[in-house]
């Protein structure tokens, strides 16, 4: 685990070949097809996945997870969770380690048992009054009846934010057990770096994405599946909307990216640390040690 920018991609490769290990992706954005520069997705499909399960091979280790959803379509935690839950044993039963990689805490959490995934169905009639509603007065409602989810969540995020509130006004009873404790071993890994090299990264690679086409992406992904599309509210994506309006200039547009890139970064980073069980380290090697001493 670790914030946006922080190397997670990189490190995991070089586990994965250490550890004879296969990748599970827990990244919300990388779960979408043609969602490829603005998400820095290593290795994309040239189709939607037709299962959930089937890999994609990058460095011939396989990565599950990406590319398994158009843009329209919906995916929450408990999706996540019951995807992994079906692939892990896959992995298992050809002797490899299942090592899940991304920043999407909320995933890792559903996963390893950790939270509890809250079984308030959707309301269409509340839906369709919060859709027509400022979404900062939306954020404003979440932030007073439920400050933590409002801390942890993207709140320029309409979907988000709206499911958000229409949990917190039909919370499941305290009480309720939703995620048992998964039985099998768990290594929890996050990469902790300086907030100013963190910064200078972030930067760096928004620069990088203009470079390969971001705005070209979104712009052909926006004129396919619309601008309130699940998958395109998200950040490097919907900070372009304005700049196709002709409302900001492109340098804001870019600007925009970054703070938005930034901020989440912040959000993931109180997020980790209140994280169970996990184990920081700030170098590859660290990483190593940590897994090899766990699995003696």
């Amino acid at each position: 685990m670790g914030p946006t920018a922080s190397g997670k991609t990189a490190l995991s490769l070089e586990l994965a070949k250490q550890l004879n290990a296969e990748i599970i992706s827990a990244d919300s954005r990388q779960i979408y097809f043609g969602l490829n520069i603005g998400t820095d997705k290593i290795v994309a499909r040239k189709k939607v996945a037709p299962y959930h399960n089937e890999a994609i091979l990058f460095n011939n280790i396989p990565h599950y997870l990406i590319d398994i959803l158009e843009p329209s379509e919906l995916y929450s935690a408990d999706d996540f969770k019951k995807d992994a839950k079906n692939i892990i044993p896959k992995i298992q039963e050809q002797n490899k380690i299942p090592l899940v990689v991304g920043g999407t805490g909320f995933y890792v959490r559903a996963l390893t048992g950790d939270t509890l995934i809250p079984s308030v169905p959707p309301n269409p009639e509340f839906r369709a009054w919060a859709e027509k509603q400022p979404l900062e007065e939306l954020a404003k409602e979440l932030t007073k009846k439920d400050p933590a989810t409002a801390n942890r969540i993207d709140l320029l995020n309409p979907r988000r934010v709206i499911r958000a509130l229409e949990i917190a006004q039909n919370p499941p009873p305290k009480s309720e057990k939703l995620v048992d404790k998964n039985k099998q071993k768990i290594i929890k890994i996050a990469i902790n770096r300086q907030l100013d090299d963190l910064r200078k990264t972030i930067e760096k690679r928004v620069d990088s994405q203009f470079d390969r086409g971001l705005v070209e992406e979104v712009q052909k992904l926006e004129q396919k599946y619309g601008e309130n599309a699940p998958g395109l509210q998200t950040i490097s994506y919907r900070e372009l909307f304005p700049y196709f309006r002709e409302e900001i200039s492109l340098k804001k547009a870019r600007q925009d990216i970054i703070t938005a890139s930034w901020r989440y970064a912040k959000r993931q980073m109180t997020w980790l640390k209140k994280e169970p069980n996990l184990i920081w380290i700030k170098t590859n090697d660290e990483a190593r040690k940590v897994i090899n001493s766990s699995l003696i």
